[in-house]
């Protein structure tokens, strides 16, 4: 889903949304987490944790990525590495920690 959104946010961007496509994503990663938290059946952990949380990372990650040219002249590769890389080092650090809060 990230990368599916990611080609629909990426033109709303491009038009100067930034704000709107970040309260969005924002609004739907965290919804989708506390939906996830009432779940009860394998379809309601899929509608939440696959698409809204999906949809919501789609909105943030592709302008978080989009935005860097306009900060970095040089070592814009180095930036992009580091800024992708932050995002899976995420999906990886962030389950441990409500894993942590919730056992």
């Amino acid at each position: 889903m990230l990368l599916t959104v990611g080609s629909i946010s990426g033109p709303i961007y491009d038009r100067g949304y930034l704000r709107i496509l970040l309260i969005i994503g924002t609004f739907g990663v965290v919804f989708g987490h506390m939906m996830l938290s009432l779940c009860h059946e394998y379809w309601q952990v899929l509608l939440a944790q696959g698409f809204t949380v999906g949809i919501g990372a789609g909105c943030l990650f592709v302008p978080s990525v989009a935005i860097l040219p306009t900060y970095f002249s040089t070592r814009l590769g180095l930036a992009v590495g580091v800024a992708a890389a932050g995002s899976s080092f995420g999906g990886v650090i962030y389950p441990i920690v409500l894993f942590r809060l919730y056992v």
